[in-house]
This record gives C-alpha cells, structure tokens and sequence, in this order.
C-alpha cells in the first residue's frame, strides 16, 4: 500500500499561493491538484511566479492547438473504416498487435 505524500509547510504555503494566482483560469480540480502544483513548482525551482508564469503558457498552448478537444470530432480514415483493424493478442510491451 503507497504511503500519503507528506510536503513540508514551505511547499503547502507556495501551493496555496500559486492556487490562488490562478482562480482566474477555472481550473478543473486536476489541475490544481496539490500534487500536480508541487510538479510545477519543483520544475520551477520552488518560484510561485515562474510556475504560474508556465502554467498560464501550457494552457494557451493547449488551447491553441486544440489538446482538450481534438478527439470531439475525429473520424477515423477512410481506410481504417474499411478494414475494421481487430485486436488479435499482444506482442512487446504489452502493445497491441493487429490485423
């Protein structure tokens, strides 16, 4: 069984600040995940404003090309409807083999 992360009071304190510098985006609830903040600040040497800084970036990018919608309205090739791959068993690292 995997133990709680445990985070010190100087990490809990720069989480809830950085939090709060980005209610203005509405992030959904794994966004501003203590965890996933710890993972933005520690990629920012512990810097509140360099975290948010990348943070604010990283969504513009994902809205500029379309991360969170791109799978809304895909249709599959037209070769792929045509031949209907099916999943016959597994080779390498687990990855699907095809036919």
């Amino acid at each position: 069984m995997k133990t709680p992360i445990q985070f010190g009071e100087k990490e809990c304190l720069r989480v809830e600040k950085l939090r709060e510098k980005l209610i203005d985006l509405d992030l959904d609830s794994q966004w501003i995940s203590t965890k996933n903040l710890i993972r933005w600040l520690k990629a920012n040497d512990m810097k509140v404003r360099d975290a948010e800084k990348k943070i604010r970036e990283c969504i513009i990018w994902r809205k500029i090309n379309y991360i969170d919608t791109i799978l809304d309205n895909w249709e599959p090739h037209e070769l792929l409807r045509k031949l209907k791959p099916e999943i016959c068993g597994y080779i390498n690292n687990c990855m699907p083999d095809s036919i």
